[in-house]
């Protein structure tokens, strides 16, 4: 039976896929993967974005779902400075990290 953590991994990959944003998993999911079972309350990404797509990047995201809770200015500020945001899946109250690699 697959988990919320697991559908929700499923789908956040197949959108970044689709729209062409390149992508890794790490974290404990990552670890997971390689058949090191542990308990994790978020999915972590690394994904390669430029300051040039912040704009396009943000639009992305907030067409992703409406159950999704993000804020824009933390994903522009997060591309600038090359750091990290987050968003929130709200039915399932888990969050996701997405670390910048410029």
């Amino acid at each position: 039976m697959e988990t919320d953590q697991g559908r929700l991994l499923k789908d956040v990959t197949l959108f970044l896929g689709r729209e062409k944003i390149p992508y890794m998993i790490t974290g404990a999911w990552s670890v997971i993967y390689y058949g090191r079972p542990r308990a994790s309350h978020d999915i972590d990404f690394i994904v390669e974005v430029g300051k040039d797509d912040a704009d396009r990047v943000v639009a992305l995201f907030e067409k992703l779902s409406s159950e999704f809770l993000l804020q824009p200015e933390q994903i522009r500020r997060a591309i600038d400075e090359e750091s990290m945001f987050n968003i929130l899946h709200l039915p399932s109250t888990l969050k996701l990290d997405f670390w910048i690699l410029g």
